[in-house]
């Protein structure tokens, strides 16, 4: 091969800054180090007739060189070479040569006969004069004696390159004549970068990982995604928020700087893990991408919207009980506090203290916004304890122990007087002057019509004062009417009344009534139904204004719901689909949480599989099991959570199983 060179002086050269790598790009970079750890990959080397040779001297930081011998008579167009070329197989067929950047040594003495040259030359892409287009060239025939530095070519003198060459040869149609103690030819490159180009993106394969599958993100999150890549080879697997490169796992054997053509690999996996615990809760968009060495990426993921709730609920407003004074028998009502949460559920825990604010301890059942104190409370305080909790964790606030009715040393005070009421006069029974019933006969039962005051007579209810009973159950109390010296009145109506637990309201409504033995035992059922208290009342005529006695039962009903599951054999990484509808209604208009809960057969803890819901009546979840290794049966079952606004307490569906293979 003969060159036909053109002047192009050292000067002229297109002498370049490096560019920052930009998207679509990589580089490659050989022959950089100099301490003994250098390498030359992606340069072969070849050399055409006599006393021509090459050499790699990256590892002693002289570069890679190409060299006539300077003692020798070198025939025409013998000449050495070294190569960088990017692949046209399959895996590389669309990447190109963008720039070249080099350290260039170069030294050119005189010659008689043939002229020693140094020279860069490309092949087009297109197949055109394969390994003949020159971009530089330095002869001494033409005064071009020496290179010393560094030398960088781009656009438009490499558009369409597959490989780029520099040589050393004996040019023109005579034999190189070397003169006595000057080099014929001599040229070494180091810091050899080329900057390939590359316009495909990666082909996504499969994308897993429970950064997928969750719409809530509570603790660490995984993700893996295989991929293809036709050029350069796969880089990361990245993983953004809200636009935010927040989190990358690599593809096998990725890794700068790049020393080959194609420096990663052409198809494989990468995970990532991710934990958003230094992210706001709240609403985010989440994306993944595939991106390859030259920094093309594709879509693996999304745009999917998931809530992040890796903190507890933040309070939003402090809770107040709204009463000037404190009273037994007098109603309290709270403000309980307000939290602002990810689908965080709220529980009220009313506690009694003492004077100075010690001992506190939690009244059983006492779980509404509203409490009436009792004797147990005279001369103590009272607080309310807000509990917010979601998956996040559980924040909690009480009110102030020196605020509201408990301002300035306050506590709760005594029951005001009971004034008597019903008719004055004396009436058959009646002790003259007393408005109490008239001493009877040991073991005689009174007369129920007898007018007595409060006080007089005592009516008592078996049992404790809080009851809880299953979803669609009555409840029947068994109450006792007797004098106060223990005397049993036989044949009084005992009235049942009703009302909300969870009401603010105080009007109470007559629901049964029952009428008492010789001992004065009465038994009434309850009708069905929600959270209420049931107050057993009596007064001696059907006509008196004022009860002569009375008894309050709180009773709270627990919330129920069916569970319906769509197999209940399956295998080890099947979906199981649950659903299911709230039983216990009415439901307030935010609906109520459901989860779904589940533990192995045998064992006694049962663990959430998913963050609670809010539903309006019907749910739905699905549930995929990945770490089932050999035969197990689950337990699974929903759970209707207690809510201050809701008239049922906390209660679950019929347990269902499922057995799943490994």
């Amino acid at each position: 091969m003969r060159f036909s060179i053109p002047v192009l002086a050292a000067a002229c050269a297109a002498l370049m800054v490096p560019s920052a790598v930009s998207a679509g790009t990589f580089d490659v970079i050989g022959c950089a180090d100099g301490n003994g750890t250098g390498t030359h990959h992606g340069w072969t080397t070849d050399i055409s007739g006599a006393f021509a040779y090459t050499s790699a001297g990256c590892a002693a930081g002289q570069g890679l060189s190409v060299s006539l011998d300077n003692t020798q008579v070198i025939a025409s167009n013998a000449r050495a070479w070294w190569t960088f070329a990017v692949p046209s197989g399959a895996q590389a067929e669309s990447l190109s040569i963008e720039e070249v950047h080099g350290n260039h040594r170069v030294a050119l003495g005189p010659s008689d006969g043939g002229h020693p040259t140094f020279a860069w030359t490309r092949d087009r892409t297109d197949g055109n004069y394969n390994g003949a287009q020159e971009f530089f060239s330095c002869t001494s025939f033409q005064g071009c004696r020496s290179v010393d530095g560094g030398l960088a070519w781009g656009p438009p003198s490499l558009n369409n390159t597959r490989a780029v060459r520099f040589w050393v040869i004996c040019g023109g149609s005579q034999s190189c004549v070397p003169h006595p103690g000057q080099n014929q030819a001599y040229a070494a490159v180091r810091d050899i970068r080329v900057r390939i180009k590359d316009p495909n993106a990666p082909a996504v394969g499969s994308v897993d990982g429970s950064a997928r599958a969750d719409t809530t993100w509570h603790g660490s999150k995984s993700l893996s995604a295989s991929a293809t890549d036709s050029g350069g080879g796969l880089h990361s697997l990245r993983l953004s928020v809200d636009g935010q490169t927040v989190a990358s796992g690599s593809y096998s054997g990725c890794r700068p700087p790049y020393r080959a053509p194609v420096p990663c690999p052409g198809s494989g996996s990468a995970e990532l893990i991710y934990n958003p615990a230094q992210v706001p809760d709240g609403q985010h968009v989440i994306r993944a991408y595939v991106v390859d060495v030259a920094e093309n990426a594709s879509l693996a993921m999304g745009p999917r919207t998931v809530v992040f709730d890796n903190h507890p609920p933040a309070q939003t407003r402090e809770g107040t009980i709204d009463a000037p004074e404190a009273q037994v028998g007098v109603e309290l009502t709270a403000t309980p506090a307000a939290f602002n949460g990810q689908n965080h559920t709220t529980t009220l825990q009313w506690r009694r203290c003492n004077a100075d604010g010690t001992g506190c301890t939690d009244i059983p059942a006492a779980t509404a916004s509203t409490y009436t104190p009792t004797a147990q409370d005279e001369g103590k305080k009272l607080l309310l304890r807000t509990i917010a909790t979601d998956a996040g964790g559980t924040a909690t606030h009480t009110t102030a122990i020196t605020a509201g009715p408990f301002a300035d040393g306050r506590t709760v005070k005594p029951a005001a007087p009971v004034t008597a009421q019903g008719d004055p006069g004396q009436t058959p029974g009646v002790a003259a002057g007393t408005g109490s019933p008239a001493a009877a006969p040991a073991g005689a039962p009174v007369n129920p019509g007898a007018s007595t005051s409060p006080g007089a007579v005592k009516l008592t209810v078996a049992g404790p004062s809080t009851r809880t009973v299953r979803f669609n159950r009555s409840a029947t109390l068994s109450t006792r009417l007797r004098t106060a010296q223990g005397t049993p009145i036989a044949g009084a109506t005992i009235y049942l009344l009703a009302r909300s637990a969870t009401s603010t309201s105080t009007s109470d409504q007559q629901v049964a009534a029952g009428r008492t033995d010789a001992n004065g035992r009465a038994r009434i059922t309850s009708p069905k139904g929600a959270n209420r208290i049931l107050t057993a009342a009596y007064k001696p005529q059907p006509t008196d204004t004022a009860w002569a006695a009375k008894t309050e039962i709180k009773l709270y009903v627990r919330a129920a719901s069916s569970l319906r599951l769509s197999r209940t054999r399956m295998r080890n990484g099947q979906l199981l689909r649950l659903s299911g509808r709230v039983q216990s209604r009415p439901l307030p208009r935010s609906g109520v949480l459901v989860q779904v809960q589940a533990r192995r057969k045998g064992t006694k803890g049962w663990k959430a599989v998913a963050p609670a819901r809010r539903t309006a009546g019907t749910w739905k979840l699905s549930y995929r099991f990945r770490s089932t290794t050999r035969t197990r049966t689950y337990e699974f079952r929903a759970r209707v959570l207690r809510d201050s606004t809701y008239s049922y307490v906390t209660g679950s569906s019929n347990t269902r199983q499922v057995r799943v293979r490994g």
